[in-house]
Formats: C-alpha cells, sequence, structure tokens
C-alpha cells in the first residue's frame, strides 16, 4: 500500500529553533547573530554551514544558557540531515539537560529517532512530551505516524483524531487519519477523511497521493490516476506520486 511521508523540513527545523528561543533570557548579540545564521543556513538545507555557526554560538564565552540549548537544538537538526545519528542524539540530549520541563525539547529528540526509524524511543519521547502538555498536537501526530510504521492503524487513528481534536487545522493529521483507515480496510472512510485535509488546503500533495490510493481502493482508476499526477504536479519531489500513476498505467 503506498503510504505518503512527511519528511522533515527545514522550515520546520527553523520553527524548533525558534521555540527553544521562547526560553531564552535578552539576546546576547555575537551568539544570537550565530543562532540566526545557523537557523538561515537550516532553512537553505545547508547543514554544514549550520553545524559550523551554531558550533560558533556554543563557543562564545558569552553564550547564555537558553542560547546553548538553541543552539544544539539547531546543531541537533542539522545533523539528522546529514544523518550522523549519534551526534544529533547527543546535542538533543544536552538539550533536555538543560530544559528537562521543556516539551519541546523531548518532542525533537522524538523527531530523532523517529526520523531514524526507531520508533519505540520516538514514541517514549512524544509521550513524555505529552505528559509535560497535553495539547501538543504535533506529538500526537507523530505518535500516529509512529503507530502506522508499525502496522497499527488502530492506534494510529486514535493518535491523529487526538491531534485533530487540538487542532482542527493540522492536515499532516488528517491525511494521517486518512492513511489509518485505508489501513485498516475502510477506504471510503479514508476518502471522506483526506476530503476533510483539502477542503483545509487543497494544494497539500500528499493528500492527493493518498486520496489516490482510496480512489484506486474502490476501483475508480481514472480519478486515482488524476489524483496521482496532480501530486506530482504539485510537488514534483513526491517520487511515490509518480510511481502510483505509472502502475496505474500500467
Amino acid at each position: 500500500m503506498p503510504q505518503a511521508r512527511r519528511p522533515v523540513r527545514p522550515a520546520s527545523i527553523a520553527l524548533a529553533v525558534l521555540l527553544a528561543l521562547l526560553f531564552a533570557e535578552p539576546a546576547i548579540a555575537a551568539p544570537a547573530d550565530d543562532i540566526a545564521a545557523g537557523e538561515a543556513a537550516l532553512a537553505a538545507g545547508d547543514a554544514e554551514a549550520a553545524i559550523g555557526r551554531f558550533g560558533a554560538a556554543l563557543a562564545d564565552a558569552t553564550v547564555s544558557g537558553a542560547q546553548t540549548a538553541a543552539a544544539l537544538t539547531g546543531r541537533g537538526y542539522a545533523w539528522v540531515l546529514l544523518e550522523s545519528w549519534r551526534e544529533a542524539r547527543d546535542d538533543f540530549d544536552r538539550v533536555i539537560s538543560l530544559q528537562p520541563e521543556n516539551p519541546l525539547a523531548h518532542y525533537n529528540r522524538g523527531i530523532l529517532y523517529a526520523t531514524a526509524g526507531v520508533w519505540e524511543r520516538a514514541d517514549a519521547d512524544f509521550q513524555y512530551a505529552l505528559r509535560l502538555d497535553r495539547e501538543f498536537a504535533d506529538a500526537w501526530y507523530q505518535r500516529g505516524r509512529g503507530w502506522i510504521a508499525r502496522d497499527r492503524p488502530d492506534w494510529a487513528i486514535q493518535m491523529f483524531e487526538s491531534a485533530i481534536e487540538r487542532d482542527p487545522n493540522h492536515v499532516a493529521a488528517r491525511v494521517g487519519l486518512a492513511m489509518a483507515l485505508r489501513a485498516s480496510g475502510d477506504a471510503g472512510a479514508a476518502l471522506a477523511a483526506v476530503d476533510t485535509a483539502l477542503a483545509v488546503d487543497p494544494s497539500y500533495a500528499n493528500a492527493r497521493i493518498v486520496r489516490g490510493g482510496a480512489l484506486s481502493d474502490l476501483g475508480d482508476t481514472a480519478a486515482a490516476l488524476a489524483e496521482f499526477q496532480q501530486a506530482a504536479a504539485l510537488d514534483p519531489s513526491l517520487i511515490a506520486a509518480s510511481i502510483n500513476a505509472a502502475a496505474l498505467l500500467g
């Protein structure tokens, strides 16, 4: 069954760094400048440059505790982009030691484990983040992704519904719910769920992939092909859309 995958994106990484700075004292010029430059490098997908700038912030004698956490968070995500898992884990571990009551710190390490496919450890971190903040919709969503990956759509449905309850505009959670419903064998419910996602964001390409899969399950090959082609047009990097379309074309 084709599944839409939501990759870690530089834009969301920069947001994580900014959120870590919510715990900051007043900014100190030199480390703050390096952190900002590191964020810009991450947004551009330049992990090595980001590591250098975040490292410079960490080496500055004037860096504050909260700036240290922000720089470690950013550098951790840069290591993730390079698939340097141990280095990323070490940086996220240090953030947790600095900010043990910050749900985002546990969430970020969970993202590391999820990206590496270590779902049990990822889920433990997402659960801990939710103990600190039950309204953390993204943590519920990530738990759902983990249960999809472990072939437990029944549990995934509960997680995605919890994310949507807390954030009705969480498009990825609505798509995840559709994926879980389809995996459980209910293509009709999956189609209805993915349509709610497209009502929020008609340009969400992964939703088109899931919609195409549900239509294919329901026997509407022509409509499914149109969805896969539209997904590929919206986001040419979605290889799954092209593969699915090619399979339907025979």
